[in-house]
């Protein structure tokens, strides 16, 4: 096979440079927003379930995702029920979720990774995350760990 040139998408290449530019530019505010919706999100979450553990490796995390762990709460069986509430969550990152560990690198690496491993959830923020958004995913929790407790 011989290739040709082709037409290059110059419009699809300004546009893709704008769109870089415009993050650039919402990058720290939208960190910073992210932070504080996530100290809120486990202040909120704290007062209702006291015994949750945040998996993480040292003090630095990104903002837009919390891992926590529950204990005596079956991971598989939550990320189902927050989802027929309407929370979409996870019970392992999606990189390391059809590994068949089951569980995060970060988790293996916490001291409770026999414990947290399947007692997990991972919760994620985005742009359009709201403090509402917070406080209807923190009610929608606490009842479905109730339940399944």
């Amino acid at each position: 096979k011989s290739l040709r040139a082709g037409t290059q998408n110059v419009a699809g290449a300004v546009g893709l440079a704008e769109a870089f530019m415009c993050a650039k530019k919402d990058r720290e505010n939208e960190f910073t927003r992210l932070s504080e919706l996530k100290k809120y999100f486990l202040l909120q979450l704290r007062e209702k379930i006291s015994d949750f553990e945040i998996n993480q490796i040292g003090k630095e995390s990104i903002p837009s995702i919390v891992n926590i762990c529950i204990p005596k709460l079956d991971s598989e069986f939550a990320v189902v029920a927050l989802s027929k509430e309407g929370l979409e969550t996870s019970a392992a990152s999606a990189c390391e979720g059809s590994k068949g560990k089951g569980y995060s690198y970060v988790i293996a690496e916490t001291p409770k990774k026999d414990e947290c491993s399947s007692s997990s959830i991972r919760i994620s923020f985005g742009k359009y995350t709201k403090k509402g958004d917070i406080d209807s995913a923190v009610k929608i929790i606490v009842k479905v760990v109730k339940n399944l407790r």
